[in-house]
């Protein structure tokens, strides 16, 4: 059986409900200000639910309504006490993976356009695999595997001469896949990331690098149609500035040619400690391009 206790201590006013639960455990829920019949109301259901438990049976239809129509607050707290499903898992046995990124991407207003489009494009990876109506809480770490190696061998979906995808590529996607389902399992809408031991650290492919002699890129000064894109050249080659990101951010008052330094502000490394802001030296290679702009 339970009870209920009208309290008034310093201001703070309301129902307080108390029980024993299945296992014997004094349990206390505050139900606060609400009217008696509310409260007595909260009462009656929950020693059915205290029944139903203690009976292994599911509650009545008259409680089960009664449970999908109260706030997520006191559901929680019953859940607590082993009464019925936390609103996660409630959520989670209907939520699909679809609705779920859907709701994430949605969610995160505060990311770059590029890093939405980042999410876009894992989103496509992981329904194309697992498709529309998968339930988040059914993918399995096995399946995650089957996916990767999907991902890793018909993928590619931009080139159509090529369906595999480049390791670096497959390792990004999994560390946004992985964002995807960590906040999931944070919310308590899974029990595990699913993608947890898939690599997604970037690697880098040392085939890519290529050194540019000064040469070259003096050939290529001949071809540029005026200063201003020989200096955009030079800047990218001679300074070392990320283009285009770097070269549009900076401004003439971010160059100090007396002292021969820069102030660079970069887009990528902005969420670093340093706020994505860093000096860099004026060369005597780069110098002539920026006192003849």
């Amino acid at each position: 059986m339970a009870s209920l206790r009208l309290e008034d201590d310093r201001g703070r006013k309301g129902y307080r409900l108390q029980f024993r639960d299945a296992e014997k455990r004094n349990r206390t829920i505050w139900l606060g200000d609400v009217p008696e019949w509310k409260a007595q109301e909260v009462k009656e259901h929950v020693e059915h639910l205290l029944d139903q438990v203690k009976k292994k049976r599911p509650p009545e239809m008259a409680t089960a309504d009664w449970l999908g129509g109260i706030n997520d607050d006191l559901r929680n707290k019953l859940a607590r006490c082993g009464l019925c499903e936390s609103v996660a898992k409630r959520v989670a046995k209907v939520l699909t993976l679809e609705k779920w990124i859907d709701e994430y991407i949605g969610e995160r207003q505060d990311v770059k356009a590029s890093t939405k489009e980042s999410f876009t494009k894992a989103k496509a990876n992981l329904l194309t695999f697992f498709g529309r109506k998968k339930l988040l809480r059914d993918i399995t770490p096995a399946e995650g595997k089957r996916w990767r190696v999907w991902l890793k061998t018909k993928g590619n979906r931009r080139d159509k001469n090529r369906k595999w995808m480049a390791e670096d590529t497959v390792r990004r996607r999994t560390a946004t896949a992985k964002q995807f389902f960590l906040e999931a399992v944070e919310r308590g809408y899974m029990p595990a990331d699913p993608f947890a031991k898939l690599p997604s650290s970037i690697q880098g492919n040392a085939k890519r690098q290529h050194f540019v002699p000064a040469a070259v890129i003096e050939s290529c000064m001949e071809h540029c149609p005026d200063h201003e894109w020989k200096t955009i050249l030079a800047l990218a080659r001679y300074g070392g500035l990320r283009c285009p990101s770097e070269l549009v951010a900076l401004r003439w008052l971010d160059v100090d040619l007396p002292a021969g330094r820069m102030t660079l502000n970069a887009s990528k490394t902005e969420h670093h400690a340093a706020g994505g802001v860093r000096v860099c030296p004026i060369f005597p290679e780069l110098r002539p391009y920026l006192e003849a702009a």
